[in-house]
């Protein structure tokens, strides 16, 4: 926030857009797109004895799009197994491996899961298909889309509220010479304009700390008019220092308004 004094008789309070926030408003916009685009996809297997040519073929479905990965002739395919991968010291998640004799060295990776009864399910059921000659058919289907759709969601719409937040500003300016004052807030979203007399204003308050600081009028209607950003760059030094900053710049505004000093007690 800042004040300028234009004439002898014209004082203006003004704040600018808080690029830092509108920063982090669009790192967290991308980062939801990286949670649609990547993570967000289910994963298919669907293995078959019919039509003459016994084998398995993987498929991807993403938010956008489908297609296959691959085929896999059911002969080369030996079995399946869940392979625990420890996340720190109290969680682990599951990696569903197809033991391929393709003349490659590892396991070909299928899917990971969060759940060992649901990957010891699907691997129980592969297991059983290759197995059985009598069972035609298997299909493994691992659906990650809604859970990272809906947190990619949540997160892009934060975003846009840090970006709008960010891009919110305030010129306000005090004329003695018209007795009026004027009060602009401006944004992504649009421009809004109060006009009020200056004799309308009955006192000049600055707001504790829960209250971001900031300064504001209120007038004989009982409205309050915030004339200070909670995205003031200025919030960076420490919410002590901003108020500290805030009342002497009520003082200076109330020396300018002729207003009488707010009583103590």
């Amino acid at each position: 926030m800042r004040i300028a004094q234009e004439t002898a008789d014209t004082l203006a309070f003004f704040t600018q857009r808080s690029w830092l926030v509108m920063l982090v408003g669009v790192v967290m916009v991308i980062l939801a797109g990286v949670l649609g685009a990547v993570p967000a996809k289910s994963t298919t297997l669907t293995c078959s004895r019919v039509n003459g040519y016994p084998a398995c073929d993987l498929v991807e479905d993403r938010l956008w799009r489908s297609y296959k990965l691959a085929r896999i002739p059911l002969s080369l395919i030996k079995g399946a197994d869940a392979e625990a991968l420890p996340v720190g010291r109290s969680w682990q998640y599951y990696r569903l491996n197809l033991d391929i004799d393709d003349g490659y060295d590892g396991p070909y990776y299928f899917a990971w899961y969060g759940d060992r009864e649901r990957v010891g399910q699907d691997v129980a059921a592969f297991n059983a298909f290759l197995g059985d000659p009598t069972i035609k058919t298997v299909q493994l289907k691992n659906d990650k889309r809604l859970p990272y759709a809906l947190i990619a969601v949540a997160l892009g719409f934060l975003g846009l509220v840090f970006v709008l937040w960010g891009s919110y500003r305030i010129h306000a300016t005090f004329s003695r010479e018209d007795g009026r004052v004027r009060v602009t807030r401006s944004g992504l979203l649009g421009t809004h304009e109060r006009a009020f007399a200056m004799a309308e204003i009955k006192a000049l308050g600055v707001a504790g700390l829960g209250g971001d600081c900031q300064l504001f009028v209120t007038l004989h209607s009982g409205a309050r008019i915030d004339l200070s950003s909670s995205t003031d760059t200025e919030g960076l030094i420490g919410p002590r220092r901003v108020r500290e900053s805030r009342l002497k710049d009520a003082d200076r505004l109330r020396t300018f308004c002729d207003l009488a000093p707010p009583q103590v007690g």
